[in-house]
């Protein structure tokens, strides 16, 4: 019976989340369009978040909150499944802006809510653009004190939980703003909607999800050439925890 009721939310879900993204994200493009600030960017993410997270039956177990620094910081996390952005943001109320592959701007309504809340384009292959966004990004990170978070891998996995290698992207950018990187560990989400499909899995009700918040780490003083030795620095720090 179990199997049954899973296999007709997974269809629902199949609707009810685009339905979900229409509604929801048609009220976050009038509303950020009048009203200027943080607040609403941040309630609307979080609040999509969670609804998206219900659901689907997804219960996370979060861990290491206590790393979450007080500052402005980038969080990094391995990208295995497209419930990854919910899961994250429905447990961090502070204002956190993602980054999101340039395409996804082009889709109607979804990319109009996408730049309303202020998501951060990311262009694959075209290193001039990042450089250009990215650095858009610092003068929020400075002004507004706004983290930012990003995939460590660029693209999302097919093969958890072992790790692809990172990119160096984020941790430019980083070094740039001298802001800390906080290693996020998610586990499982790839079981709630794999890549390559759109329906999850028939079979549990309960869709449980692991978030670990790792240690900070320090980017104070580190220099452009010090990229790789960031990158290498965050990697184990996460294959440490996620193997």
């Amino acid at each position: 019976m179990t199997y049954f009721f899973s296999a007709l939310r997974s269809i629902f879900c199949l609707f009810a989340i685009p339905l979900w993204v229409i509604v929801w994200g048609t009220l976050a493009i009038i509303t950020c369009f009048i009203f200027r600030g943080n607040y609403f960017p941040t309630f609307f993410t979080v609040n999509f978040s969670k609804v998206s997270n219900f659901l689907a039956g997804i219960k996370v177990k979060v861990s290491g909150q206590e790393n979450i620094p007080n500052s402005s910081a980038l969080f990094v996390f391995n990208h295995t499944s497209l419930m990854d952005i919910p899961v994250i943001n429905a447990h961090f109320t502070n204002d956190l802006r993602f980054g999101a592959k340039s395409s996804l701007f082009n889709v109607p309504i979804f990319g109009q809510a996408l730049s309303a809340v202020g998501t951060i384009k990311v262009f694959r292959g075209d290193r001039e653009k990042v450089i250009k966004e990215y650095n858009k990004s610092l003068v929020k990170v400075k002004n507004d004190g706004v983290s930012i978070i990003l995939s460590a891998e660029g693209g999302r996995n097919g093969f958890p939980p072992a790790l692809l290698p990172f990119k160096s992207g984020p941790f430019i950018l980083a070094i740039q703003g001298q802001i800390p990187i906080v290693p996020i560990i998610l586990t499982d989400a790839h079981k709630v909607l794999p890549k390559k499909t759109l329906t999850m899995p028939f079979g549990p009700w309960t869709r449980p999800v692991g978030l670990k918040i790792l240690k900070p780490i320090s980017t104070e003083g580190l220099t452009f050439d010090d990229r790789h030795k960031l990158k290498k620095e965050t990697f184990t720090a996460m294959d440490n925890e996620i193997l």
